[in-house]
């Protein structure tokens, strides 16, 4: 499921991340909850296994309790308003690489109001590759990145994710665009 490295790569991040909060040590143990929010249940699975693999081998101990959220049903109020509920006491928030680069408004909405009503004060937001051809923005991660900075997150790109520039598109990409993506309309 993941490329080489990648699973090591974020897990390192990730690790570091949880190393921070000090009540994570392994003698004393603690539980942390994700929401993974997927396109394709497979990424699911993958997040699933990188943030297994984070604390498998390292310092610190973590009960994960993941939660994940298949992106499409967040666009519907019933399914925003139960997500948003088992989000508020989320310690990371998971994109796949898919989701962030096509980062749609009604996710931007939900992510907004998820940011009003968290309980827990030091969140982070990852992303993560989904698989080899992957690519995403400077415009999706500077998206992302100006709304960690404005509600005081912690962000982690998982550094095989190739990134381009915004006024070029990606050489080739097997996720159709909108038809303004790319030109500053709405973005």
């Amino acid at each position: 499921m993941f490329a080489t490295g990648t699973s090591s790569i974020v897990s390192g991040r990730v690790t570091r991340k949880i190393r921070d909060m000090s009540k994570f040590r392994k003698s004393q143990g603690s539980h942390m909850k994700v929401l993974v929010i997927y396109q394709d249940f497979a990424f699911a699975l993958q997040a699933n296994a990188a943030l297994q693999h984070a604390v498998q081998y390292s310092d610190v101990w973590v009960q994960w309790n993941i939660r994940p959220w298949r992106v499409d049903l967040l666009k519907f109020p019933p399914a925003a308003k139960e997500a948003l509920a088992d989000a508020v006491d989320a310690h990371l928030i998971v994109f796949g690489s898919r989701c962030a680069q096509s980062l749609p408004f009604w996710l931007e909405d939900w992510l907004e109001k998820w940011a009003q009503c968290r309980q827990i004060k030091d969140v982070a937001l990852a992303v993560i590759r989904e698989d080899n051809t992957d690519l995403i923005s400077t415009s999706a991660t500077s998206r992302l990145s100006r709304f960690a900075t404005r509600h005081g997150l912690n962000i982690i790109f998982d550094a095989n994710i190739a990134i381009y520039p915004s006024s070029l598109g990606p050489a080739s990409s097997s996720e159709p665009r909108d038809a303004y993506e790319g030109w500053g309309i709405n973005e």
